[in-house]
């Protein structure tokens, strides 16, 4: 019985995506064979689809390419969806190999599952909403809609915009299993639909607050030291 392959992702490691990854490959049929470069072996086309998350698509997009340009013989599709409908791309057919970044509850038997590395959320804000650090508590009061003002932790006055990502993405599985618990995100909150989305809305407001994969990180925003750190 052919398995199911599903990777977790965490920090960018392009080697260790490809060796994994690329190793599951299953053959399908072909009608010519691709000459090696510098060689003259032939091997016949590979056709292989891999669905990830949003949010690593640019390093899993890099892995890709760099491995592609050694193994011409290779067709990779990348497949990029938030990580529920990347599960379902993969229960479907539409893809052979998924990378994760939340894994759901429950896996068939036929899945084979391996930790790829690992990854940090961050909580990022303006540039310039010099707030120090935050509690988990804190957290959890900013994305209730609890707190008011920025002033009262030392930020910018005004009320703080709460930028959430959808509820199929890994990011908001791990926000809400580790940090919100049983609380909710605040109705209020702008839904954004991908991790650059976070990071432009965040770049723009002076009062907005969200949370990305620290690989996905860079200038336009600032992450916030959280005391109480959450190690899985």
């Amino acid at each position: 019985m052919q398995r199911k392959a599903v990777g977790i992702w965490s920090v960018l490691w392009p080697t260790l995506v490809l060796s994994t990854v690329l190793s599951l490959m299953a053959c399908g049929a072909a009608d010519s064979t691709v000459v090696l470069p510098g060689t003259d072996e032939a091997r016949e086309p590979v056709a292989l689809h891999v669905v990830c998350s949003e949010g690593i698509a640019p390093a899993i997009q890099a892995a890709a390419a760099a491995y592609g340009q050694n193994h011409p013989e290779v067709d990779i599709t990348l497949l990029v969806r938030a990580d529920t409908l990347a599960w379902q791309a993969l229960q479907t057919g539409d893809a052979e190999v998924a990378v994760l970044t939340w894994l759901p509850e429950a896996l068939g038997n036929d899945t084979w599952v391996r930790i790829l590395s690992r990854d940090g959320l961050a909580i990022v804000v303006h540039p310039r909403n010099q707030i120090s650090s935050l509690t988990v508590t804190q957290l959890q009061d900013l994305f209730q809609g609890r707190v008011e003002d920025w002033a009262a932790w030392g930020g910018p006055p005004g009320p703080p915009m709460v930028v959430s990502r959808e509820a199929a993405s890994g990011e908001a599985s791990f926000f809400q299993a580790w940090v919100m618990r049983d609380a909710r995100t605040t109705l209020t909150a702008v839904l954004a639909p991908s991790t650059d989305a976070v990071l432009q809305y965040v770049a723009c407001d002076l009062h907005a607050v969200g949370d990305v994969s620290t690989a996905r990180l860079d200038g336009r925003v600032r992450a916030v030291p959280i005391l109480s750190l959450i190690h899985i």
